[in-house]
């Protein structure tokens, strides 16, 4: 349990930096709104990152 809920936390956290990424360099080039998709994708990766982590500290 311990392994898969570190890993899972993990997992989600390599994905909403991937997000929060890609948000930055849409906004670069000036597609706002693909930016704010991706951010919000970013933060409920993020939610599900602290809710593993959360797992794991119980």
């Amino acid at each position: 349990m311990y392994l898969e809920s570190r890993g899972e936390a993990r997992d989600f956290a390599r994905v909403r930096n991937t997000c929060f990424e890609q948000a930055r360099q849409a906004y670069l080039v000036g597609n706002k709104a693909l930016a704010k998709e991706l951010s919000m994708k970013g933060q409920a990766y993020n939610v599900q990152m602290k809710a593993a982590h959360e797992i794991y500290l119980t």
